[in-house]
């Protein structure tokens, strides 16, 4: 017999048979329960004592914890993979426009045909369809491109680099007929 003193009261049916379900649930005892309330309800601070691990309840909140855990490792993997695609799909785009004739600044020329791609600047893209060099800038950064605005299709085309450290950045428009 323990060195605890026994404490008894009469609950109404309807809280007994939710502390049952509670119990059965839990894994605690009846008597873990009315001291664990009974604390709370007063304010007085439990010695901390084991848990019993074959608790389950405790054993469900563990494993959903280490769920839990795995998810948030697995969004950050994917974080992860989608920079590393981001570098493998620029540096497959610098490959491929290595070669490309530099830009000509078409904004003066009024008679050019409307069937055909030109490229331009950073600057002179934002420009001519009205928006932001950083939002355009934004826009390839996300992987957004191509992209159809203000009557304009957009695609990335090269950066090049002038005086060893300056990079210009060429983005391909080509007016919607």
């Amino acid at each position: 017999m323990s060195g605890n003193p026994f404490f008894s009261g009469r609950i109404p049916k309807e809280l007994d048979e939710h502390i049952e379900n509670f119990r059965r649930e839990s894994g605690e005892s009846k008597t873990e329960i009315l001291i664990r309330a009974l604390s709370a309800y007063t304010g007085f601070s439990l010695p901390k004592t084991k848990v019993k691990l074959d608790n389950p309840l405790l054993n469900r909140i563990t494993k959903l914890e280490e769920t839990v855990n795995r998810l948030s490792e697995l969004d950050e993997l994917k974080i992860k993979i989608s920079e590393l695609e981001q570098i493998i799909n620029s540096n497959k785009n610098n490959n491929k426009n290595e070669n490309l004739p530099l830009p000509r600044d078409d904004n003066n020329n009024e008679n050019q045909s409307d069937n055909k791609w030109e490229i331009l600047q950073t600057k002179d893209v934002a420009k001519r369809i009205k928006i932001s060099d950083s939002t355009l800038r934004n826009w390839n950064r996300n992987n957004l491109l191509p992209k159809t605005e203000n009557g304009y299709i957009i695609d990335y085309s090269h950066k090049k680099r002038e005086n060893g450290s300056i990079v210009k950045m060429f983005f391909k428009i080509k007016k919607i007929i």
